[in-house]
């Protein structure tokens, strides 16, 4: 082993050392400073190999090895010295110039090796071990009282410096381990991650592995995960639309993944969520629709200034360019990939280094209802798609350009433009009766809609729980004392709860129009869930956000519900059964172990609460009564 190695793997086994003093508190225990003092060995260590990569590289070129094309000239080359005296008379500058504008020509080496052999270039250190110990040091950063922000932020780097020297497997699931640090890092830090990650640690593990093709499967399969982690364990929005722009920069239908968000994870991140994908997809919301949403609102996040150490006025110049190659990155900026470039210094190194550059988009600070196309001809300029890719944003101030259903065919179809770049677009969730709807995106759909649904039912349960409180206190259980206090108005995450089931009628409408080819599961779920949720809201204050659930009954709901009568008579009766198939059993008591009496009682209940808005027609109602009897005298007390 070399002295190198050896120095290495012992500064390993300091770290080390440090975690176990502070996880089993054994003096002297190291402060977050003295653990951050000793990370910078490695972030010098793993830059000094970078910028030595790069000169050899570089000498490397300057000793051109002539290719097979250079058989093809028909001047011979000094390569030998029984050619010289043949090419005395040649002039050098014209045969090196020759030379040159070949090799330029020719396919590089360089890039299209794998990454297996560009890691066989470093030095033979243990970057493996030091990634795990750097993940165990994370445990550290919450048990520490002094030098926790010297630390995570000493990690953060070093594990940037590191990342040119991890393999793919390992840079698939960086970003999600990162990530993870929100739920025990102090939230002084939550800028950090949050920026680490949308700049560094995700464009690297996407764009800096072989996999030049696509996003990793892992990090395609854990970006909703990403999404609800930050969702849950920061309240600023700034980070959640910068790590959803950075996810939409790179992999396709990251509503799907807002969907999964809003469908499974916990109440506290539906309200961002949901706000997220109704700014960013004005088009869901449904003609007519007026919004008195009180909770997150979109907070657009600052661009990333220029990072070469030569740029003049760097603060006022926005990077447009992303460098990704280590060598160039450390000789420019002095700093681990990825360097980002203004347009200025991008030009500069885009001619011998264009295949390192990738573009850069500024944030979204408007998200437009109309195609922004400028000579747009199309009847109806509501904008369905939004496109990612410099060849559309070049045009429109380097950000994501909003189109119409006609301009996005044009622009993005295989027939025009085949032979230009691969544009990445983000295009709107299907409706459930179109082709385009497969059977996730299905099921995304009918649970996002069930679950904002039961957010009304939640509330409604809350307000019970409050009122049997207060009776067995001896208290006025009326309405009207209830509203006088803090119950409904303590804060405005209530309000955002109630509201909650806006979204869920907006989804309902927009996407989830009934028709005769809905998958019966499906609509009755669906049918089921909003009978539910007329209960849950029955009760509701009536205050300002119990006046804007009772509009959506009559303007959006009780149509939507004489649509499925009409198509889908058979779901329409089933759902108001008392034992409707197992797959229409959604919310209320369905949810909690009751007896049977309970069952019929608050199956009639929600009848009952139909009834006011002429839901339930004559025919319907001649269908479902004869079970409702029967199952009353066999049951009844």
């Amino acid at each position: 082993m070399s002295t190198k190695a050896e120095q290495f793997a012992s500064k390993i086994r300091y770290l080390q050392e440090y975690h176990n003093r502070v996880l089993h508190n054994i003096y002297p225990v190291p402060s977050g400073t003295d653990i951050a003092n000793t990370l910078k060995y490695f972030s010098q260590t793993l830059l000094s190999i970078l910028s030595r990569t790069g000169k050899k590289e570089n000498q490397d070129a300057s000793n051109l090895t002539v290719p097979m094309t250079m058989c093809l000239f028909p001047v011979p080359f000094p390569l030998t010295p029984s050619l010289r005296p043949q090419v005395s008379s040649i002039n050098p500058t014209v045969t090196r110039s020759l030379l040159y504008s070949v090799l330029r020509e020719a396919p590089s080496e360089r890039g299209l090796q794998s990454r297996d052999a560009h890691l066989s270039d470093y030095p033979s250190l243990d970057y493996q071990g030091l990634y795990v110990t750097l993940v165990t040091l994370l445990d550290l950063v919450p048990l520490l009282q002094h030098g926790q922000h010297d630390l995570g932020q000493s990690i953060f780097y070093t594990t940037t410096c590191l990342l040119p020297f991890l393999n793919d497997d390992i840079l698939s699931t960086l970003p999600y381990t990162m990530i993870s640090t929100l739920a025990t890092f102090p939230p002084f830090l939550h800028k950090d991650i949050i920026e680490y990650l949308s700049t560094s640690f995700l464009p690297m593990a996407i764009l800096g592995s072989s996999r030049r093709e696509g996003v990793p499967a892992h990090v395609n399969l854990s970006a909703s995960s990403m999404l609800m982690i930050a969702m849950q364990y920061t309240s600023n929005p700034v980070y959640h639309c910068q790590l959803l722009e950075c996810l939409m920069k790179y992999k396709q239908e990251v509503w799907k993944d807002l969907l999964y968000v809003i469908a499974y994870g916990p109440s506290q991140v539906k309200p961002p969520a949901v706000q997220m994908l109704f700014h960013y997809w004005p088009n869901l919301k449904p003609p007519g629709a007026i919004s008195e949403y009180r909770g997150l609102q979109y907070t657009a996040w600052n661009p990333i200034h220029c990072q070469h150490i030569e740029c003049h006025n760097a603060i006022n110049k926005p990077a447009v360019k992303m460098c990704i190659d280590p060598s160039l990155s450390v000789a420019l900026g002095d700093k681990p990939p990825p360097l980002y470039l203004c347009e200025e210094c991008s030009q500069r190194i885009a001619g011998d280094h264009s295949e390192w550059l990738i573009d850069v988009l500024l944030p979204q600070a408007e998200i437009s209802a109309i195609c922004q196309k400028k000579n747009c001809s199309s009847h109806v300029r509501r904008a369905v798609v939004t496109c990612f890719s410099a060849g559309c944003c070049g045009r429109h101030g380097n950000r994501p350009v909003r189109y119409c259903k006609r301009c996005h065919s044009n622009h993005h179809s295989n027939e025009v433009g085949a032979a230009s770049e691969t544009h990445l677009y983000q295009t709107s969730p299907p409706p459930i009766n179109t082709r385009e709807c497969g059977a996730e995106e299905l099921v995304c759909a009918v649970e996002a809609v069930i679950s904002l649904l039961k957010e009304a039912e939640f509330h409604a349960e809350q307000r019970e729980y409050e009122l049997n409180r207060r009776r067995q206190l001896g208290l006025s259980s009326s309405h009207h004392s209830l509203d006088n206090t803090d119950f409904d108005n303590k804060d405005d995450d209530k309000h955002d709860q109630r509201l909650l089931s806006q979204f869920g009628i907006w989804f309902l409408v927009s996407l989830c129009t009934p028709s005769e080819n809905t998958p019966t599961e499906s609509l009755a779920r669906l049918v089921a869930m909003v009978f539910q949720w007329f209960h849950s809201t029955a009760y509701m204050m009536d205050d300002e956000v119990g006046s804007l659930v009772e509009k959506l009954k009559p303007q959006f709901v009780t149509k939507w519900l004489k649509t499925v009568c009409d198509v889908r008579f058979d779901v329409m009766v089933m759902c108001l059964l008392p034992k409707p198939m197992e797959f229409a059993r959604v919310g209320g008591y369905w949810d909690k172990s009751c007896s049977t009496v309970t069952q019929l009682k608050e199956g009639l209940n929600r009848i009952l609460c139909l009834i006011p808005y002429n839901v339930i027609s004559q025919s319907v109602w001649e269908c479902i009564m004869p079970e409702w009897l029967g199952a009353k005298r066999k049951k009844g007390p």
